[in-house]
C-alpha cells in the first residue's frame, strides 16, 4: 500500500479589510446624520413678538377661565363653530361647549367631599 500523501486544506478567506470598509460606510453615514440633526434642530424660525404675545394672552385667558370655573368665559375662548374634543366625543359650537362645561362642573362639585367645618381640629 502506498502511503497517502499529506493533504493540505486550502481555505480561501475574503479579505477582511475590504469587508470592514464596506460595513463601516453605513455606520459612518449614520453617525454623520446623527451629529448633523441637532444643528438643524437648533435653527429656529421664531414668530414675531406680537404673535407670541397674542398666543400667551390667549393661554392666560383660558387658564384664568378654567381656574375661575366659569363656563361662559371658557366657551368665550372658542370660536362660534369651535370644536372641543372630549373622551365622550367632539363638542361642536360655543353654546354646546358652555353647556358641557356647566354640566361637567356640576358633576365634579356634586362628587366633591363636603367642606370641613372651621375651628375643628383635623383627626
Amino acid at each position: 500500500m502506498f502511503p497517502l500523501a499529506p493533504t493540505t486544506n486550502i481555505v480561501t478567506k475574503a479579505p477582511e479589510k475590504q469587508t470592514m470598509k464596506v460595513r463601516s460606510v453605513p455606520a459612518l453615514a449614520g453617525l454623520a446624520i446623527i451629529f448633523a440633526l441637532p444643528t438643524y434642530a437648533q435653527q429656529k424660525d421664531l414668530a414675531d413678538p406680537q404673535t407670541t404675545q397674542k398666543i400667551l394672552a390667549i393661554g392666560k385667558a383660558i387658564d384664568e377661565a378654567i381656574l375661575s370655573n366659569d363656563p361662559a368665559a371658557i366657551a368665550a375662548q372658542h370660536t362660534r363653530d369651535g370644536v372641543f374634543i372630549t373622551t365622550e366625543g367632539p363638542i361642536i359650537g360655543r353654546q354646546a361647549i358652555q353647556k358641557w362645561y356647566t354640566e361637567s362642573t356640576s358633576r365634579c362639585i356634586s362628587r366633591a367631599a363636603p367642606p370641613r367645618p372651621t375651628g375643628m381640629p383635623f383627626t
